[in-house]
């Protein structure tokens, strides 16, 4: 434990992790979450879910549902495409075809929306790596997104910030736009 003290005094951030978990003798989590800094990403992006469908802000009139993110559409438009906005330190904020943030709504349960004129604390996410070209993005709230394949009826893919850890519901493909049209 003293040894921990001394080495958080001499050496700030990451590198500090790996030289603590390399002194106990603990290896890190398989699968482990890594922060992503975006400068590589493009800004106009389309978000693939697990299911290999790509995530869509409806903008259709679906009553308490309209702007709820869906992971439900073979091909990428308008209604599929977000501006990636990059916050710094790993945290980004995704704004859809109507002009509006997406935010995870905690006071509609956790459910996804594209209806915010600005960005503040709801809307802001982080984006962490779970493998190269495999995301994640993790709410304000702490919760992982999910598409959420079990969600019943017309609501399958519902994009829902609910989960405590990152699976394959939670994970995105993080795809530029101009690589997907024709």
């Amino acid at each position: 434990m003293m040894l921990r003290s001394l080495l958080q005094k001499l050496i700030p951030g990451v590198a500090l992790t790996f030289l603590i978990m390399a002194c106990e003798q603990q290896a890190p989590e398989v699968g482990a979450k890594t922060s992503v800094t975006t400068p590589g990403l493009p800004d106009s992006i389309a978000l693939r879910a697990f299911n290999g469908a790509f995530v869509c802000a409806d903008l259709s009139d679906r009553g308490e549902m309209t702007n709820a993110l869906i992971a439900n559409r073979n091909q990428v438009g308008p209604w599929e495409t977000f501006v990636l906005v990059d916050l710094g330190k790993g945290q980004v904020a995704l704004r859809a075809a109507n002009g509006k943030y997406v935010c995870a709504d905690q006071e509609r349960g956790d459910v996804l929306f594209a209806d915010r004129d600005e960005r503040g604390e709801w809307e802001t996410f982080e984006l962490l790596s779970l493998a190269d070209d495999v995301k994640v993005l993790r709410a304000s709230n702490g919760k992982y997104v999910c598409a959420d394949l079990a969600a019943p009826g017309e609501n399958a893919g519902l994009m829902v910030a609910n989960r405590t850890e990152a699976k394959e519901w939670e994970s995105f493909k993080i795809e530029p736009v101009s690589a997907l049209k024709p």
